[in-house]
């Protein structure tokens, strides 16, 4: 009767432990899962990118780059003559009004670091491009 319920007990405690790490393998898949992006061919995409145009180009970390964009052969992004959008914000904001920033495109190269003005992307770092039309408001310092 003891060794019955030594077992049952035993069985219980193996269940419950496998039960228990299929729930943790589970939510683990689940949040992998979430960060899988489902890409088009490069070959489609790379006929999408129009090479006489300026492209935007918005990343899964909330950056934003413009510039001339090229495909790579291995999926991912070469990304040229680049700028990036530089917001200053007033310490102090004047007036009972919320403070008004500036919003300034800046040519990527005049940094502390002085990068090159080439930049290869990983495609799993990149939500979606834009080809920009040239009436856009700041086509006219893309150049």
């Amino acid at each position: 009767m003891l060794r019955s319920r030594f077992i049952i007990v035993l069985v219980l405690v193996l269940l419950v432990s496998l039960a228990v790490s299929l729930s943790v393998n589970v939510v683990q898949f689940i949040n992998q899962s979430r960060s899988i992006v489902v890409a088009a061919p490069v070959s489609m995409v790379g006929k999408q990118i129009e090479p006489d145009r300026f492209q935007a180009i918005f990343l899964t970390n909330g950056q934003v780059y413009f510039g001339k964009l090229s495909l790579i052969d291995d999926g991912d992004y070469k990304l040229t003559d680049i700028y990036y959008l530089s917001v200053q914000q007033e310490v102090q904001p004047s007036g009972s009004s919320g403070g008004s920033g500036s919003t300034t495109l800046v040519k990527l190269g005049n940094e502390l670091h002085k990068p090159e003005d080439s930049m290869i992307i990983p495609a799993r770092q990149v939500l979606f491009f834009e080809n920009m039309q040239d009436a856009g408001q700041f086509n006219g310092q893309l150049r």
